[in-house]
C-alpha cells in the first residue's frame, strides 16, 4: 500500500514560494510529470533529479534516497 507523504521537494517548493506548475515551467518539464513525481506515481530519472537539484540549489542526495525515491 502506498502512502501519501510530504517529501523534501514539497517542502523546498513551499519554502521558495514555488508551485509545481511554476517549477515545471522554469525547468521545461511537463506540469503533469512534476505532479506525478510529487505523488510518486512515477520515479524521476537521474537527469531529472539533477536538473531539479541544480535549480533548487540542493544536492541530489538531499532530494532522493538510494532507491531513487524522494527523501522525507
Amino acid at each position: 500500500m502506498t502512502t501519501v507523504r510530504e517529501h523534501v521537494l514539497v517542502r523546498i517548493l513551499a519554502e521558495r514560494g514555488l508551485s509545481q506548475r511554476q517549477l515545471a515551467g522554469l525547468l521545461k518539464l511537463s506540469p503533469v510529470r512534476v505532479n506525478q513525481l510529487v505523488r510518486e506515481v512515477k520515479f524521476p530519472s537521474p537527469m531529472t533529479v539533477a536538473k531539479i537539484a541544480r535549480f533548487l540549489g540542493v544536492t541530489v542526495d538531499q532530494l532522493v534516497d538510494q532507491e531513487g525515491r524522494w527523501q522525507e
